[in-house]
């Protein structure tokens, strides 16, 4: 999207209609994917067609970032072209109409990408779960389309290739958009070719990334209350041991999202469906827990002597999954999964005790707090 420094030679002359025919195909390109993206709704219950699903990760997609990267180029960068207006017009409009049916070929795909089932009540099914987040990709990508479009339209007047407006009087602000739209649309285009390319278990540990962060996040919150209760010891302790059950926490999370993590890579499919639907309750978990220790403090008929209760039930169903699995492994030949099952066995401890440890400087946390009030 290089931009000249001076008006070429025949902007002035018989551009105005071929601006115009251009412009007009790219309002009708934003205002299509507008309408795709309004209505491209997540459904739910469905799974994805494998063929269809290689299909437009080798070839819908690769053509549509094709798409854009010509057009980008044709219609936005006039550092040194030496074309004559009609040739750019004609390459302008066959970038145009080529962009515009690869967009309706989408379309239409999404339509056949899909196996519909009928739900089923506490299914443990990571190819349902994949489905469901691969329809949020699509419908991300959409949008993305959508905004591209409309950034198109409205920076084709001010700096496209016919554009009448010397390139020195244009903001620069507005190339910077232009050049953002198109990163970050063709940006999402790969993310999305690469997560069709995810083996399973990516995507199920990808689904784990968020706790982990959420976990760095609570510990943040969980620091400054603790400081906040220096003159209240009880609190001060209750905040700390917290802090450890939370800490404890994200290094079993992490473990399971370490990358090229062959062990737990290797699970058959039911047990990483197992995974998904213990671990699925850890992030409420979490954020209940958090939330519990705060409310009481103002609120003593809200105090709940087992704050942690969701958390750890997720957690220690969690590892019991593992623990099982890699006990089912052992063998002279296969070391390395007694090894496994040994590491979570000594965190399951620790964690228990944790946990415990939670539970005793909370009540007496509670207790004081209400002797305090009631003094």
């Amino acid at each position: 999207m290089e931009q000249s420094t001076e008006t070429t030679r025949w902007h002035a002359k018989d551009t105005a209609l071929y601006q115009g025919v251009v412009l007009a195909k790219l309002q009708a390109l934003h205002r299509k994917t507008q309408e795709f993206a309004s209505r491209f709704q997540a459904r739910g219950n469905l799974r994805t067609n494998p063929l269809y699903v290689d299909r437009l990760g080798t070839i819908f997609l690769p053509t549509l970032e094709e798409n854009i990267n010509q057009l980008s180029e044709i219609l936005f960068s006039t550092y040194h072209r030496k074309e004559e207006p009609d040739q750019l017009f004609q390459a302008a409009l066959g970038a145009l109409l080529q962009t515009e049916k690869t967009i309706h070929d989408l379309k239409s795909f999404n339509s056949t990408l899909w196996k519909s089932e009928a739900p089923r009540p506490n299914a443990q099914d990571l190819t349902l779960f994949r489905g469901g987040l691969t329809e949020k990709e699509l419908a991300s990508l959409w949008t993305d389309l959508q905004t591209l479009f409309r950034v198109y339209a409205e920076s084709f007047p001010l700096c496209g290739v016919f554009s009448l407006i010397n390139v020195r009087n244009v903001n620069p602000v507005n190339i910077l958009v232009l050049e953002s739209a198109s990163r970050s649309t063709k940006k999402g285009i790969n993310t999305l070719i690469q997560w069709l390319d995810m083996s399973d278990f990516k995507v199920l540990q990808n689904s784990w990334q968020p706790i982990v962060q959420k976990a760095s996040q609570v510990l943040c919150d969980l620091t400054l209350s603790r400081d906040k209760y220096r003159d209240r010891p009880s609190l001060q302790k209750t905040f700390s041991d917290c802090i450890v059950v939370v800490k404890l926490m994200r290094v079993f999370m992490k473990k399971l999202t370490k990358p090229n993590n062959r062990e737990l890579s290797q699970m058959p499919p039911n047990e990483h469906a197992a995974l998904l639907n213990a671990t699925a309750p850890i992030s409420d978990g979490l954020r209940s827990l958090a939330g519990c220790l705060d409310n009481y403090i103002g609120r003593p008929h809200q105090f709940q002597p087992k704050p942690a209760a969701p958390l750890a039930d997720a957690l220690n169903n969690t590892c019991s999954i593992l623990q099982n699995y890699f006990g089912l492994q052992e063998g002279a030949v296969r070391i390395i999964y007694h090894d496994f099952r040994h590491s979570f066995s000594l965190w399951k401890n620790l964690f228990s005790s944790s946990i415990d440890r939670l539970y005793f400087t909370h009540q007496n946390a509670y207790e004081r707090n209400r002797a305090i009030a009631l003094f």
